[in-house]
């Protein structure tokens, strides 16, 4: 007999990433728990939407050409950080 599993162990498989990952016995297991678990299939959703904004926003950063700005910035930060920890 399959146990089914509950949602706190369905959202932190998938929370960890891919689900093809786990043996057959445990995917239908999750996704059996998905059909019947309304809060577990938006939490689904949600992760996909939260790691579809981190790419486009990765893409977004390798596509930005104007780093000129914020490397003399932070340049300037980071030296002046390190003069008062120096003075102190």
């Amino acid at each position: 007999m399959m146990n089914p599993l509950n949602c706190k162990e369905v959202t932190t498989r998938l929370a960890l990433g891919d689900i093809t990952i786990y043996p057959i016995r445990e995917r239908l297991l999750i996704r059996f728990h998905l059909a019947i678990c309304w809060i577990c299939r938006k939490y689904e959703r949600q992760l996909s939407v939260i790691g579809q904004a981190f790419t486009s926003s990765i893409v977004n950063l390798r596509h930005a050409t104007d780093t000129g700005p914020f490397k003399e910035r932070l340049v300037k930060h980071l030296t002046h950080r390190q003069n008062r920890s120096e003075d102190l």
